[in-house]
């Protein structure tokens, strides 16, 4: 895919996206990313808070893409969300991905 950045192309042609989300302080689901979306929401923001905001995401998954284990529900063992928590080794790759599109958006908002 081509994106625009702050007026610069870059295209990525890695796959899916992906990142394990807090809604709250209870629950961790994984949910995928919209490239889309994350390159409008940096195109909105000036270029220094978008360089944070892009070293917070790629850090966080970076952060999980090394995790051994499964994120738990450990607050309320008692909740359970159907079908369940997504296995991080079903999703590994797509974290992984994640930390080469935001490695990939970071050169060019610092050129």
């Amino acid at each position: 895919m081509e994106y625009q950045i702050h007026g610069r192309k870059l295209i990525y042609e890695g796959g899916e996206c992906g990142i394990y989300k807090n809604d709250t302080a209870i629950s961790q689901d994984y949910a995928t990313m919209d490239e889309r979306d994350l390159v409008n929401a940096i195109n909105r923001l000036p270029k220094e808070r978008a360089i944070e905001a892009v070293v917070q995401l790629r850090e966080l998954a970076s952060e999980q893409s090394k995790m051994s284990c499964t994120p738990q529900n450990a607050a309320f063992p008692i909740l359970r969300k159907i079908p369940g928590t997504t296995p991080i080794d079903d999703v590994r790759k797509n974290i992984e991905n994640t930390v080469t599109f935001t490695d990939e958006i970071l050169k060019i908002l610092r050129e």
